[in-house]
């Protein structure tokens, strides 16, 4: 099955991810449903959250399309070890994530969008390939995100803008008290 992947299409799933609460949006690219590989276009807006996972069963390939991200891999402990930052029309524009490694995304520029390959079926995570670090920790974390994306002004943050970006996992007054915590170790 041929498919032609131009800019048109690139700007509609944009505007999809954009106009989506989790502010991503992707397209399958397989032949049918029992193509037993994993390729996608995934549009992502700056703020889309994703938690720190690993992929246990294959690596992963994300291929920069359009836009700016950056891939950061974690350790165990949940600590940064490594940013990769990926932009179309620069010197890194993909890369292989090797099988096992926890990994979370930060996209920088609206409009980026990735071709992303894994290989097997699809395979949802479970609970083993999501690294639960501290919500303060997390918090934080998503703050300095916010900063260095220049989204928002981390003392602007409010409890109801950290649960929509979050998808709506967690209500605001459950993430008052830790976000103030969060700030407090911005300053």
């Amino acid at each position: 099955m041929e498919m032609i992947i131009n800019q048109n299409l690139l700007d509609s799933l944009s505007a999809s991810a954009k106009a989506s609460p989790r502010l991503r949006m992707n397209l399958d690219l397989r032949n049918s449903p029992e193509d037993q590989s994993q390729r996608m276009l995934n549009a992502i807006e700056p703020g889309s959250p994703f938690p720190i996972h690993r992929h246990m069963k294959s690596s992963e390939t994300v291929v920069c399309l359009r836009g700016h991200l950056r891939e950061v891999y974690y350790n165990d402990a949940g600590e940064v070890t490594d940013v990769i930052d990926l932009a179309h029309g620069s010197d890194c524009v993909a890369v292989n994530i090797p099988l096992g490694q926890w990994h979370s995304v930060e996209v920088l520029d609206s409009g980026t969008v990735i071709l992303e390959c894994k290989d097997g079926a699809y395979d949802p995570l479970g609970p083993e390939d999501i690294l639960e670090v501290g919500l303060i920790r997390r918090l934080k974390t998503f703050l300095e995100n916010e900063a260095r994306s220049c989204s928002m002004d981390p003392a602007c943050v409010t409890p109801e803008y950290v649960c929509r970006m979050l998808g709506g996992t967690m209500a605001p007054e459950d993430i008052a008290e830790s976000l103030e915590k969060a700030k407090e170790l911005l300053r």
